[in-house]
């Protein structure tokens, strides 16, 4: 035997043992798809060597061809188990690569087979017999490399890349142990690469030992992974055995009553310890009896057999020992035990649990019924969505009950609430203060369904329902309240204001005084951008203007574009006009050019409109028992508010009370005035005196008869100063006669 014989033999020897072992373990079930993959390769392989020993000792040309092309395309048919192998060793598959090399591994053989000399040579010339040991003579073709040879080389290529990329893939998973062995695999197919292209360029075909050798290597692999998963299995095995024991344990001291069932012949194969403790039974008085054996009743029985069956839940009612009805949760499931189709079955007692549920149950059916008829809207809410509500949330948000849940509370609100904030910030703020805190109250301005909105105060409160927790929103609608509110806060104002207006125009003298206050109050109440005074000249039958409050860059605008001095604008008041006027205390215009009765003409009426942004004016007469004292005119800005008609009325009121007030005091100062000049003129003294006899007044005719200063006499007592103390009674007696008398009287005293 050569050296060449040996290493086949071993190479055999060692393929056909592992192949045996693959065998067993593949029925066995270990690993079965990379013993599978072996049993190919070392099938592929074994033939492969087998032939090479044929044809190398072939004498007969025709044979040694035959025997080298069956060989040589039984070897490239070896790629496929070989990349199987690869993928199932690291668990990696590439289906593209292993369908690429697969076919053209097939193609390879087939192409083989076809030509007359194989893929090897384009024609044998002989054949060379070369003695290696001995008398032992091996044949080798004699011929020239066909270029055909090289799709043997591009085939190891392909089995070098695949290799490669399954080293990369393995390493990656950190098992050194797989990587080292295909690494060295990797370089035996480097290797064997290496010599087959140095006797190809030498002219000679042949294989190289290497190649052959790294079927041991393929082996190793297969043998690496069997005995690793091998290992795996006892350990796994063993973990079994303690998981048993665990589950064991923990099956006795299950407080669940737990029975098992052979699902055949319904028997008790095994029961843990409260499930003997629940009927009062041994162990061994229960095994072996046909399961819901405890109950008496046929019906019953057969009822809970069926329904175990089954493999679902249900609640069943059981009688203890204590022969009370009972609620049992049974929980079934088919499982194997000792190799027999079985149902585990246990038992809970949610008899406690059945009594709190229906406990909760009538307390939800309570609150529902406080949720339907509450005179508030309720709202349930849940990440940030209304999904239920009751039927006064219908009326309050005009909606029907799908149109609101699933929705967010910010889909009924308008996008900013009163303090500017995004309603979507406040909501957030509103839900997440819940977090801290159990409740939550604040207003907040609805949207409803037909785009109304209204003022509401909100309640937040987390609640538990149904094991759950979530927020109930009571909703009032507080529109009317704050509405109240504020016209009684407004009313107050006005009641203020107009009393600090009556005080103040109740010391008022002169229109000079009123023109230029009350102008500056109706702006500064009205917010009005211009406020004009006029008064009613009778004689002229005309309205006067005296004063126009308003910003003096807006007075100058007014004159550039109207070419008016508005203010010493007169306006004729025709009958027509007068009673317009006078029909009202207070009416709103929405044209300049009717307000100033036709001095400011349209075109510069709608240019002063426009660019001031003026839509109306409000007209106010001041009136004294239907005579007109003076008007006033204020300009309101669109989207600013009408001031409150009855203030204004009032101020009209008191202020044309203050106009004719002013009016009588003028003419009384008058009348005094020529009065007081004709006693002056008089040659006869003239005195005035109060009831208790002292001077008020004396005309100069006194002065110079007396000898007394006007300031030296006025309030003293006119007798103590002028008469005689002997006439003092005389004159206190006439005086008390005084009081009661009507018309004048004469009497005479002696002057000291």
């Amino acid at each position: 035997m050569n050296f060449l014989d040996f290493i086949y033999g071993l190479v055999l020897g060692i393929l056909l043992i592992g192949n045996l072992f693959s065998i067993f373990l593949y029925v066995k079930n270990y690993e079965r798809k990379i013993n599978f993959a072996f049993i190919l390769l070392t099938i592929v392989a074994i033939a492969e060597v087998n032939t090479q020993l044929i044809f190398m000792y072939q004498t007969n040309l025709e044979h040694f061809i035959f025997f080298q092309k069956v060989s040589n395309s039984i070897q490239f048919l070896g790629a496929i188990p070989l990349i199987l192998l690869f993928s199932a060793y690291t668990n990696y598959y590439n289906s593209k690569a292993i369908w690429v090399i697969s076919v053209y591994s097939v193609i390879l053989s087939g192409l083989n087979l076809v030509f007359p000399y194989g893929l090897l040579f384009n024609e044998i010339i002989g054949i060379k017999q070369v003695q290696i040991v001995g008398n032992s003579v091996i044949s080798v073709a004699i011929g020239e490399p066909s270029a055909w040879n090289y799709n043997s080389l591009i085939l190891l290529l392909f089995i070098l890349i695949y290799t490669f990329w399954a080293f990369i893939k393995i390493k990656k998973t950190g098992n050194r142990s797989k990587a080292f062995l295909i690494l060295f695999v990797f370089v035996f197919l480097i290797a064997s690469i290496f010599v087959n292209v140095i006797l190809i360029l030498n002219g000679v075909n042949g294989y190289s030992i290497i190649e052959t050798s790294s079927y041991l290597l393929f082996a190793i692999l297969v043998t690496h992974q069997n005995i690793d998963t091998i290992i795996r299995s006892v350990s796994i095995k063993k973990q079994l055995v303690e998981s048993k024991e665990s589950l064991q344990a923990i099956f006795e001291v299950n407080p669940s009553a737990i029975l098992i069932v052979d699902m055949h012949s319904n028997k008790i194969l095994e029961v843990n310890k409260s499930f003997s403790e629940f009927l009062g039974l041994h162990t061994t008085q229960i095994i072996g009896n046909r399961n819901g054996f405890w109950y008496k009743d046929e019906s019953l029985r057969n009822e809970y057999e069926s329904r175990c069956r089954l493999g679902k839940s249900f609640e069943i009612e059981i009688r203890d020992l204590s022969l009370r009805n009972k609620t049992f949760l049974v929980s079934t499931e088919k499982i194997k035990y000792d190799s027999q189709n079985s149902i585990i079955i246990s038992l809970t007692d949610i008899t406690s649990q059945k009594e709190i549920q229906n406990s909760i149950s009538e307390n939800e059916i309570k609150f529902r019924s406080l949720f339907d008829n509450s005179t508030d809207a309720i709202f349930l809410i849940k990440n940030k969505r209304y999904f239920d509500c009751n039927q006064k949330a219908l009326e309050l948000f005009k909606a029907r009950k799908e149109e609101i849940i699933g929705k967010d509370p910010v889909d009924f609100s308008p996008q900013y609430q009163l303090n500017n904030r995004l309603s979507s910030d406040m909501r957030d703020e509103n839900l997440n203060h819940l977090k801290v805190s159990k409740s939550k109250t604040f207003f907040w301005k609805h949207k409803v369904a037909n785009g109304e909105l209204i003022d509401t105060e909100v309640s937040l409160t987390k609640i538990i329902l149904n094991d759950e927790e979530i927020i109930q929103a009571i909703v009032k609608d507080v529109t009317q309240k704050l509405k109240s509110e504020k016209e009684l806060k407004d009313i107050n104002k006005n009641l203020g204001k107009l009393n600090d207006i009556s005080y103040r125009l109740s010391t008022i003298r002169t229109n000079e005084e009123l023109e230029n206050y009350i102008p500056r109050q109706l702006k500064e109440i009205s917010g009005a951008i211009a406020v004009s005074f006029g008064i009613y000249d009778k004689e002229s039958k005309s309205i006067v203007m005296k004063q126009l409050e308003v910003d003096s860059k807006i007075f100058n605008l007014l004159k550039r574009i109207t070419n008016v001095d508005f203010s010493t604008m007169v306006n004729p008041v025709d009958d027509k006009m007068y009673s317009e006027i006078t029909n009202q205390l207070v009416g709103i215009k929405t044209n300049l050019s009717e307000v100033t009765f036709g001095v400011v003409n349209q075109l510069a009426s709608k240019i002063i409109q426009s660019t001031l942004r003026i839509d109306r004016f409000l007209g106010i007469a001041y009136l004294y028992r239907g005579e007109l004292f003076g008007t006033s005119v204020l300009a309101i800005r669109i989207g600013d508010p009408t001031p409150n008609e009855e203030l204004l009325k009032s101020i009209a009121s008191i202020t044309g009370v203050t106009l004719r007030r002013i009016e009588i005091e003028r003419n009384l100062s008058q009348s005094e005035s020529l009065y007081r000049t004709l006693l002056e003129g008089m040659n006869e003294v003239v005195m005035q005196v109060d009831n208790d006899d002292r001077i008020l007044y004396v005309n100069n005719r006194f002065v110079e008869i007396f000898g007394y200063s006007k300031e030296e006499v006025i309030g003293k007592i006119g007798y103590e100063l002028l008469l005689d103390p002997e006439n003092y009674g005389r004159i206190k007696s006439m005086n008390l006669e005084r009081y009661n008398l009507i018309g004048s009287m004469r009497y005479s005293v002696n002057m000291g």
